[in-house]
């Protein structure tokens, strides 16, 4: 079946989503998998382990960095569609990369995996979805309660603010608040040729009904962390786990 014939007859409610896995962002051991609406949920419903040895645990900083280094390196990354191929090594040849996951090797996208990394109110982005009655899979980064905002992140904002990727300048009474960070996997009603992917206005319209958002979620092969948890996490992973789904689009 074409592409052109697997959009036409997708149902959300009763055909396949396609997805793929790579272990760490270098991309590797790529994986694809096949699964229906009720197979993707449980995907996410339990979090992968990630154990930091004692020699890291001399504060929370410590912590997440080696957490983090682990999660960049040998957890698994999802991008939200269908790749051309895993084999060819003429890819990796051209590309000079150990990995097939660049956006000329995406043949179809299934889902959205939407970057928020700075939200300061850990209920919006639950009440925004909710709203929208948007169906869709929300659950916390490994980064989550983890860091406070700071004067670099306050510059580093009003910096993409004068470029227009920030709507508004940073809020100086968010300084030394938590920081809250998400992924939300937003499965598409039809899935979108990679010929039609049109990163841009894709970004633009996200813009519109989400509010700021790391607009390099949008890339073809953008890929985002599998959810994890750490034994020394403040908080619980279900605190921040929600799927949205009887009720919404």
């Amino acid at each position: 079946m074409n592409n052109d014939e697997i959009i036409k007859n997708f149902d959300p409610y009763t055909s396949s989503f396609v997805y793929s896995t790579f272990i760490g962002k270098r991309g590797l051991n790529p994986q694809s998998y096949t699964v229906s609406w009720e197979g993707l949920k449980n995907q996410f419903k339990k979090p992968i382990e990630i154990i930091v040895g004692n020699e890291y645990l001399t504060d929370s900083k410590n912590i997440y960095a080696r957490k983090k280094f682990i999660g960049l390196n040998q957890m698994p990354y999802i991008v939200g569609g269908r790749f051309d191929t895993f084999s060819d090594p003429k890819l990796l040849k051209q590309r000079n990369k150990y990995t097939y996951r660049h956006d000329e090797n995406v043949v179809m996208k299934y889902m959205l995996t939407l970057d928020f990394d700075d939200e300061s109110n850990k209920r919006r982005l639950i009440d925004l979805f909710n709203k929208l009655k948007i169906k869709c899979i929300i659950y916390p980064s490994g980064g989550m309660e983890y860091s406070v905002f700071t004067e670099d992140d306050m510059d580093k904002h009003n910096k993409k603010f004068a470029k227009g990727l920030k709507s508004k300048k940073f809020d100086k009474r968010l300084l030394g608040k938590m920081i809250y960070k998400y992924r939300v996997i937003v499965p598409l009603a039809k899935p979108i040729d990679a010929h039609d992917w049109d990163k841009k206005d894709l970004e633009h319209h996200a813009r519109v009904i989400f509010g700021d958002i790391d607009g390099s979620c949008f890339a073809k092969s953008q890929c985002q962390a599998m959810p994890t948890f750490c034994f020394h996490d403040s908080f619980n992973y279900s605190d921040y786990f929600r799927i949205l789904d009887d009720g919404h689009e």
